[in-house]
Formats: structure tokens, sequence, C-alpha cells
């Protein structure tokens, strides 16, 4: 299996090299699941931070720690020796209550301490419509938690 990530590994990254020639950015977004509501996948960032993270090419991530499955946000370590961008999702677009703000704040001051702050974003983990039934929220839910974002956005990165 190790084997398999190296080659997916590989091809990914002369891909990105080509695309990094070009004069373009390459981004990826790690995609948990995000179907009519429901997540697809399980596991933590730890156990494939080395070979997705650090390993790979990308100029920017998009991840996904919108719950406890994702892990410690500590697996961000791995991107330390490269100047690649993180999109921290760290709220939900699958539930209909808003996000815990205390939680999202405390994730950010930990991102922050493991990278700098001008390479990290906020984002919900997922689209609001990933599919085409979209998730289970109404339009004025998925406004309020639009303006959560926008809301605790602004106040940590304009401190």
């Amino acid at each position: 299996m190790a084997d398999l990530a190296d080659e997916f590994i590989a091809i990914n990254n002369q891909i990105v090299d080509y695309a990094h020639s070009l004069g373009l950015k390459v981004w990826t977004h790690n995609c948990r699941g995000n179907y009519e509501s429901r997540s697809a996948a399980g596991g933590t960032y730890e156990a494939i931070a080395e070979k997705f993270l650090k390993d790979q090419h990308y100029d920017r991530f998009f991840l996904e720690w919108d719950s406890e499955t994702s892990g410690d946000i500590s697996a961000l370590s791995s991107l330390k020796d490269k100047d690649a961008e993180v999109v921290l999702g760290l709220l939900s677009s699958k539930t209909t209550d808003l996000d815990n703000e205390e939680r999202v704040y405390e994730l950010l001051e930990k991102a922050s301490q493991i990278l700098p702050k001008e390479r990290l974003y906020l984002s919900h983990q997922c689209g609001f419509a990933s599919c085409d039934s979209g998730n289970e929220l109404a339009i004025h839910q998925q406004w309020k938690k639009i303006e959560q974002c926008q809301k605790i956005a602004n106040q940590f990165w304009n401190n």
C-alpha cells in the first residue's frame, strides 16, 4: 500500500511541478465526504501527514477539521518547512447548528503556533451543495454559517 501511495504522490508532483513551470499555483482539497450532510471518510490527518502534506508540492491545502474525527491539528507541523498555505475547514456545512466558536478560535490559535497566521485561512469543511441535492440545511441556515465564519475570521486576523 505504501508503494501505491508513493506512486500516486510522484504522479501528482509531476503534474504540480509542470503547472509550476507554467507559472500556475496548484491547490488541493482533501475532502472527507459531504453527500447530503453525511461524511464518507474517517481517520486522522496524523496518519497521512508525512505523505499527503509534506511530500506533495501543492501551494495550498484545503483541509477539514470540522469534527474530532480529523484528529489533532498538530498534523500541520508536516508543512513547517514549506511555503504552502492552508485553508482550515474548521466549520461544518453539514449541520444546521452554528459551530462552537470557542473550539474554532482554539484551533486557529493552535494552528498559528505551528504555521504563520499569514499562511492560514478559515472556511467551512466543504461546500454547502457538494452534490445535486445539497446538504440538509435551509438557505437561511447556510447564510448564518457564512456570517459566523466571516465574524470569526475578522476577529482572529484583525487582532
